[in-house]
């Protein structure tokens, strides 16, 4: 018997399982949101994926996150450092971001962030659909226990995928929450309400585009979760 392949091993490497990290701000999990603070933007399921210096797994977290960057780079166009490029020039184009970017309404680095990194996810179609969430059993979570497993502060293994586009008149980094496990365990984040990213951060995607060009997320190959 062929040994088991990890994510990344079966994947273009634009899609890491990411281990141990936090989620915050998690409510649009549940019903999709707008992400205009003025309630103008379009619908979308979104959540904030933490890289928490202090864990276990930052390093490795981290080392697969500038890999699946340099993928993606790589496949749109033969850019594998575009994702540093925009970091620091254009932080809002790249869906992966430091923990000081991340501020309160006094301009105050939000007190989990700091340190760190952070990724502005969306679900699969930019947002469209919501990622598929599953508990500490691995079984898929029903609608009403969402955000009873999904809250600010919680831990959670997460799989994404990062990919490149030039939707909105520049160069950008962005990806798709695919799968969210949820370990139902951490102490909540005092998050308070609010949006945490703009409209802009996401590509308008046809009703049936799809970025890895095989149809919606369905997580059914991603047993290890």
């Amino acid at each position: 018997m062929a040994p088991k392949q990890s994510i990344e091993e079966r994947s273009d490497g634009r899609t890491v399982q990411l281990k141990g990290v936090r989620l915050s701000y998690c409510d649009s999990l549940k019903d999709k949101k707008p992400t205009t603070k003025d309630g103008s933007g379009k619908l979308k399921h979104t959540v904030n994926v933490i890289l928490d210096p202090a864990s276990p797994n930052f390093e490795e977290n981290k080392k697969k996150c500038v890999a699946a960057l340099e993928a993606a780079g790589e496949q749109f166009k033969k850019k594998p450092g575009l994702f540093r490029q925009l970091m620091e020039d254009e932080w809002k184009r790249c869906s992966f971001r430091k923990g000081d970017r991340m501020k309160n309404g006094e301009g105050v680095v939000r007190e989990h962030y700091k340190g760190g990194y952070w990724i502005g996810g969306a679900g699969p179609k930019a947002g469209e659909n919501r990622p598929v969430i599953k508990g500490r059993d691995k079984r898929i979570i029903g609608y009403d226990q969402i955000l009873d497993v999904c809250y600010g502060g919680v831990f959670a293994d997460v799989v994404i995928s990062f990919y490149g586009t030039d939707k909105g008149g520049s160069d950008g980094i962005f990806n798709s929450i695919e799968v969210i496990r949820s370990y139902e365990r951490g102490e909540r984040f005092a998050e308070g309400g609010g949006v945490h990213v703009d409209d802009d951060d996401f590509d308008d995607l046809d009703d049936d585009e799809d970025f890895l060009g095989s149809g919606s997320s369905s997580g059914g190959d991603l047993e290890e979760l």
